[in-house]
């Protein structure tokens, strides 16, 4: 971004999903128009979803309203992450993947897990290092218990696709304690 860009906005502490052709609702920080796209590559299990367009938008607290599907970010581990990747939070964004599943941890949540010691660094080294990676958030669902998981910014779609079909990806899949993994993937419309 040229020296008369503007400054990009906080890391979001909700994202939420809402039917394409909405209109920003009040008090988003920002906000991504998605298409929907279809997978060129398998995961090692779980759910595609058929692409559907979408908005994305972002708050810095809790969005009002029942229109969409709202997730709550874990905003130092997404921080931490772009540290590493040192991209730029929105012009670095060309496509995102929203990834779903139902946590079996206790609480039925990635809290725990992340705010082990050392966790915030290490957890920003390894996804801040996946290839096409700008930003990973760890959510956690307002609209339904136990879901969780991460909404990724990537800097294209084939990136998406090479992440889901590597074998860090299988790692994680078979690692995790979680199921029901749902998948999806979206392009940045300009």
């Amino acid at each position: 971004m040229g020296a008369a860009s503007k400054a990009a906005p906080p890391i979001a502490s909700y994202v939420q999903f809402l039917p394409a052709g909405m209109t920003a609702p009040e008090g988003a920080s920002f906000v991504l128009n998605l298409k929907g796209e279809e997978f060129d590559a398998s995961p090692p299990g779980g759910e595609m979803k058929s692409p559907k367009d979408a908005v994305l938008a972002a708050f810095t607290s809790a969005p009002t309203g029942e229109d969409g599907r709202a997730y709550e970010v874990y905003t130092d581990n997404s921080a931490e992450v772009l540290k590493v990747t040192g991209k730029d939070y929105l012009a670095d964004c060309k496509a995102v993947l929203l990834i779903n599943s139902e946590v079996l941890m206790d609480p039925p949540n990635f809290k725990g897990m992340l705010s082990e010691e050392g966790a915030l660094e290490q957890f920003g080294q390894v996804f801040g290092s996946v290839d096409g990676v700008v930003i990973k958030h760890f959510t956690a669902a307002t609209f339904a218990p136990n879901i969780g998981g991460g909404c990724y910014f990537f800097t294209s779609t084939e990136a998406i696709d090479a992440y889901i079909s590597s074998e860090f990806w299988a790692g994680l899949y078979n690692d995790v304690p979680w199921k029901d993994i749902t998948y999806e993937k979206f392009s940045v419309l300009e």
